[in-house]
């Protein structure tokens, strides 16, 4: 295994395989692993609107979206706000002017399948579909070293 880290942050590098954890998008239901594995690798960001680490980590993540775009990288945003409506976090996302793509998990189940207990959360998932990084929380050095391992990512398949 390898893994990269800083001083305050590491995170190790993975190969576990995507769930069927059924999430909610603007007009259907869809499985996490079906939003994945189409050549391109995907950030999720688990995040709730009460969170004020997430909203560090959207915003910091919605700057860099053409970066990624670039190096073939999609960021979906997961709401795991189940306080709220969804009406009530699309409300946000607009508030925030997020340019994502964003699911809903307003029954937790994918906070539950994948154990996420830290807000946010972010995992990436490489093109064939598999999870190779993830780390939970954010602080003023996690965006650099975050920045290091989407080039790390980038690399890999």
């Amino acid at each position: 295994m390898a893994s990269i880290s800083n001083a305050a942050n590491s995170i190790t590098l993975k190969s576990s395989k995507m769930y069927n954890a059924e999430v909610q998008t603007n007009n259907s239901r869809v499985l996490l692993k079906d939003l994945t594995g189409n050549g391109k690798k995907i950030i999720f960001l688990f995040f709730s609107d009460y969170c004020l680490q997430c909203h560090w980590e959207l915003d910091s993540l919605n700057k860099i979206l053409p970066e990624l775009a670039k190096k073939n990288i999609e960021v979906i945003g997961i709401a795991i706000d189940s306080k709220n409506s969804k009406s009530a976090i699309q409300e946000f996302v607009k508030e925030k002017n997020l340019k994502m793509k964003i699911v809903y998990d307003l029954k937790d189940e994918a906070k539950n399948i994948y154990q996420i207990r830290t807000l946010p959360h972010t995992m990436v998932v490489n093109n064939s579909g598999r999870i190779v990084y993830e780390v939970s929380g954010f602080n003023k050095e996690t965006m650099p070293f975050l920045r290091q391992v989407f080039t790390e990512v980038a690399k890999i398949n």
